[in-house]
């Protein structure tokens, strides 16, 4: 089994290294139910996370990155209900939740992204 150790206590600047490359990339993006995908400054997203979620969720996160093809990862998860509810990625979204879309995906490292959007 392989194991990743990832210290809980760190100095302020120190460089991970997942950041040696700036590849440690997030693109947030918002479906509306249209289907239409939505991105930019004036849109907000906010995740509320329990200790137990964020822990969950991390360790669910951890695994996908280390599987052969990071982009073979894709998740959609509803909110819970009374008579639906299951684990994934490992947390349950709250029942007031909305639907939750997580893929994996390679971006390049940040630089080029900002070279991308400059010329655009």
């Amino acid at each position: 089994m392989n194991e990743v150790i990832i210290p809980l206590s760190v100095p302020e600047d120190t460089i991970e290294e997942f950041e040696k490359n700036d590849k440690n990339v997030l693109r947030v993006t918002i479906q509306l139910p249209s289907g239409e995908v939505v991105s930019g400054k004036g849109y907000r997203v906010l995740f509320d996370l329990s200790r137990d979620a964020m822990i969950g969720l991390g360790t669910e996160l951890i695994r996908a990155a280390h599987r052969e093809n990071v982009e073979d990862m894709f998740k959609h998860i509803y909110g819970s209900t009374p008579s639906l509810a299951w684990s994934s990625l490992g947390v349950y979204l709250h029942p007031s939740s909305c639907e939750l879309l997580v893929a994996g995906w390679e971006f390049g490292t940040l630089q080029e992204l900002l070279e991308e959007h400059d010329k655009q």
